[in-house]
């Protein structure tokens, strides 16, 4: 029989959490949505061991909330989780899973990288992503 009281934490914990970042806890959800073991959104693209089909779910994910969130601060996170998907896909697999040109995903890269107050994991990512991109290290287009 479950307990009450030990089923309560898990959930109090979610609305501590979602009232101290939203936006933080929306990219959570949707990454559990994607893969039900992931403790976060930065732990699933950081990962490289996520595979690429993950990877690519990530970016179809992140574009949508990019494209459809409520808020300016929803549509932000899931630009900068959308450039992080194609960025660990680049990094850790060599592999392009965009269209966008060379010129706007140096671009992305470049901003996760220089933006402080980014969680580190998420801009080495985004240095790492710049690397091969400039050195040309990535293959091409995969279900992109």
């Amino acid at each position: 029989m479950n307990d009450p009281a030990s089923t309560a934490v898990p959930i109090l914990e979610w609305i501590l959490d979602a009232a101290s970042s939203p936006a933080i806890t929306l990219t959570t959800w949707i990454a559990r949505e994607i893969k039900p073991t992931a403790t976060s959104a930065v732990e699933l693209l950081v990962d490289p061991k996520t595979p690429l089909v993950t990877l690519l779910a990530c970016k179809d994910a992140f574009k949508h909330l990019t494209l459809d969130a409520d808020t300016h601060d929803d549509r932000t996170i899931g630009a900068v989780y959308y450039a992080v998907a194609i960025a660990a896909a680049m990094a850790n697999h060599r592999t392009r899973i965009t269209r966008q040109s060379s010129h706007a995903l140096e671009h992305a890269f470049r901003n996760i990288w220089i933006d402080e107050s980014a969680d580190l994991r998420l801009r080495d990512i985004a240095w790492r992503a710049f690397l091969t991109l400039r050195m040309g290290l990535d293959a091409p287009v995969a279900g992109g």
